[in-house]
């Protein structure tokens, strides 16, 4: 019967290579490493068997592999031999097991008559850089005598891409700086508010920016696509109203504030357009309803705005007049 010791759980590391053989529990042997890469479970040595059938890491609970592999398409073996001539007499019953690669079971309540060896060959696709061989006792003891790895094929990684703004917020018609790397690529292109080519790696300024900007990134390479953005907003200059008489008609343009209280400022798809209110009680300027009146007040120059401003105080004047002519006409009957 195999030793009822279990060893201390020791877990040894090689550096990745494409393939790989172990000798579980035993020494380096022709073909097969030492054991490694193990954790739980113990090892035992026969004495007097051929090859990597003379020793085995065994259990009665469970134990694992954890392979150092490159990621892709693996072949794998697992070689077994059942030589525990009294496990039977002392579990009243054979050693049954289940074997798990990377999580899916590959062999379900698995056993073997004495002396008899079995060869399980799986073929895996590991994403990642490590393969995990998890063995199980459902009755007995679980082992296996050794572990094949062949590469079939390598996985390439899958790109990495990020990008970066500074400054994420600009005045209108301001730049912001662009920067941006790239992992495992082999291409990158620029879409939304910039495009083109890119570099898989730069800096560079953005053009001059009217309104709120989201810039993509794709950096392609033989493991996919990666795809990333950053979005820089762009402050709208607003537009504020002095009550400067007594019919709180339009005042100055002062620019990046909100309008006060006897004025007002609209926005309609980007546009803007300023009212009033003729003695508090009722609007005036019917040219607003066609939004005659309406400008891009985000676009505008200084100079634009003081003529905007003048029109106003233009047409307050106008409706005042005409708010006075018609007073004296109700006066007068």
């Amino acid at each position: 019967m195999r030793r009822f010791l279990v060893a201390a759980a020791l877990l040894f590391a090689v550096a990745a290579r494409a393939d790989i053989a172990i000798n579980a529990g035993g020494p380096a042997v022709t073909g097969y490493l030492s054991d490694r890469n193990y954790s739980g479970g113990g090892a035992w040595t026969y004495g007097g068997l051929p090859g990597v059938y003379n020793t085995e890491r065994w259990t009665n609970g469970t134990f694992n592999y954890n392979i150092p592999v490159t990621p892709g398409q693996l072949r794998v073996t697992l070689l077994f031999r059942e030589s525990c001539g009294d496990c039977s007499s002392i579990y009243g019953g054979p050693n049954i097991e289940n074997v798990y690669i990377n999580g899916t079971q590959v062999l379900s309540n698995f056993t073997l008559a004495l002396n008899q060896q079995f060869s399980g060959v799986y073929v895996v696709d590991n994403p990642t850089a490590t393969l995990n061989i998890r063995v199980t006792a459902v009755q007995g003891e679980a082992y296996v005598n050794a572990i094949e790895v062949v590469q079939l094929s390598s996985a390439s990684p899958v790109p990495t891409v990020s990008i970066s703004a500074s400054p994420t917020s600009v005045a209108n018609g301001g730049t912001t700086t662009l920067t941006w790397s790239s992992t495992d690529a082999t291409s990158c292109t620029a879409s939304g508010a910039w495009s083109g080519a890119k570099a898989l790696a730069g800096s560079e300024a953005s053009a001059a920016l009217t309104a709120d900007s989201t810039f993509t990134l794709a950096c392609a390479g033989a493991g996919g696509t990666a795809t990333t953005s950053t979005t820089v907003t762009v402050a709208i200059a607003r537009v504020e109203f002095d009550s400067l008489d007594r019919l709180h008609g339009f005042g100055r343009l002062v620019g990046s504030v909100a309008g006060r209280r006897h004025g007002q400022f609209r926005a309609a798809d980007g546009n803007y357009h300023l009212h009033a209110h003729l003695f508090g009680r009722r609007r005036v300027h019917q040219h607003e309803r066609h939004c005659h009146d309406c400008f891009d007040a985000a676009n505008a120059t200084d100079g634009e705005l003081e003529r905007k401003s003048h029109q106003h105080r233009e047409r307050r004047q106008f409706d005042a007049d005409l708010e006075f002519q018609q007073r004296e006409q109700l006066l007068r009957k």
